[in-house]
């Protein structure tokens, strides 16, 4: 995209290259915005549920693993919280990356995934 809005573009379309810069610029924001907001330090309790942001969430789809990272679809527990916990999401795609932690505790924490997958086949 960006490409596209540095290439020189004929003197008549100015108010379609400032458009598209606007768009890119404000989905720059809310990507950033998004990222920021899903920073924070996460707990496992058992092979299906976290803490994440004061709250319990249940990881609801198997784990997606790559070497250097692994997507967790979460859900939020039910519970009581009024009216702004209702509006608020509660469902969240969540990555892991392995540079966010040291390598034993991303070792440590595949491993527990893993296991809590291998029991889940099993039973």
């Amino acid at each position: 995209m960006l490409t596209i809005l540095l290439a020189p573009w004929p003197a008549g379309y100015w108010p379609v290259w400032m458009t598209m810069l606007l768009l890119v610029i404000f989905e720059c924001i809310r990507s950033q915005r998004r990222i920021t907001s899903r920073h924070g330090e996460i707990s496992l309790l058992d092979n299906q549920r976290i803490i994440w942001q004061q709250e319990e969430w249940v990881i609801r789809k198997p784990v997606w693993m790559l070497k250097n990272g692994m997507l967790l679809s979460l859900q939020r527990e039910k519970r009581k919280g009024g009216l702004l916990q209702a509006i608020r999401s509660s469902r969240q795609k969540l990555w892991l990356s392995a540079d966010s932690m040291s390598q034993e505790e991303w070792r440590r924490l595949r491993q527990l995934v893993l296991n809590g997958q291998v029991d889940e086949n099993v039973r």
